[in-house]
C-alpha cells in the first residue's frame, strides 16, 4: 500500500508518463524541440528534489515516529512543531501557490485539449465546467479525491505511454542528436 501511494503521489508531483507537461512545451516557440524536453526532464527533477526534501523532513524531525499513520498533513505537523510561529506561514503560502499554479496549468491544459476536440467553439462552456469542478473538488472528501484521480491517472497514462513508444519507434533519431 505504500508503494503504490508513493508511486502515484510521485507520479502526480513530477507528471511523469501522463502526457500534460507537453501541452505547454509543445507551444514553445524554440530553435530545437530537445530543448524544451531538457526542460522538462529538469522540472521532473525538480519536483523529485522537493519530495525527497519533504520526506526527509518528517523522517528527520521524528513525525512520523511518533503519528506512525501515512497522512497529507504530515509537513503541516513538521512545521508546527519546529517553526511554530514564521512556519505556517511559510506552509500555507506554499499551499496556496501550489494550489493557484496546480488550478492554473490544468486548466491551460484542459483549455487546449477542449478546444482541439471542439475545434474553438463552446469555450465557455469548459470556463462554467471548470467551475463547477475546481468547487465541487473544494468540498468533496479528500480520500474520494484521491480515489477518483487514481483511476483517471490510470486512464491518462496509459495511452500516453503507448503514444510514446509508438513515437520513439517512429523518431528515434531525433533522440539521438
Amino acid at each position: 500500500m505504500a508503494l503504490r501511494s508513493g508511486v502515484y503521489r510521485g507520479i502526480y508531483i513530477t507528471e511523469a508518463g501522463i502526457g500534460t507537461s507537453s501541452i505547454p512545451h509543445a507551444l514553445a516557440d524554440v530553435k530545437r524541440a530537445t530543448d524544451q524536453g531538457v526542460l522538462a526532464m529538469f522540472s521532473v527533477a525538480a519536483d523529485t528534489v522537493l519530495s525527497i526534501v519533504s520526506g526527509l523532513l518528517v523522517l528527520i524531525t521524528g513525525i512520523w515516529f511518533k503519528t506512525k499513520v501515512f497522512t497529507s498533513t504530515l509537513m503541516y505537523h513538521v512545521f508546527k512543531l519546529h517553526s511554530p510561529y514564521l512556519g505556517k506561514y511559510v506552509l500555507i503560502l506554499s499551499i496556496a501557490l501550489l494550489v493557484f499554479t496546480t488550478i492554473l496549468g490544468n486548466s491551460f491544459n484542459g483549455i487546449q485539449n477542449f478546444s482541439t476536440f471542439f475545434r474553438y467553439r463552446c469555450i465557455k462552456l469548459y470556463y462554467v465546467l471548470l467551475g463547477v469542478v475546481v468547487f465541487l473538488g473544494a468540498i468533496a472528501h479528500v480520500g474520494m479525491m484521491w480515489d477518483i484521480m487514481d483511476i483517471i491517472l490510470a486512464l491518462v497514462a496509459i495511452p500516453n505511454l503507448i503514444g510514446i513508444i509508438i513515437l520513439s519507434y517512429r523518431h528515434g533519431k531525433m533522440l539521438k542528436e
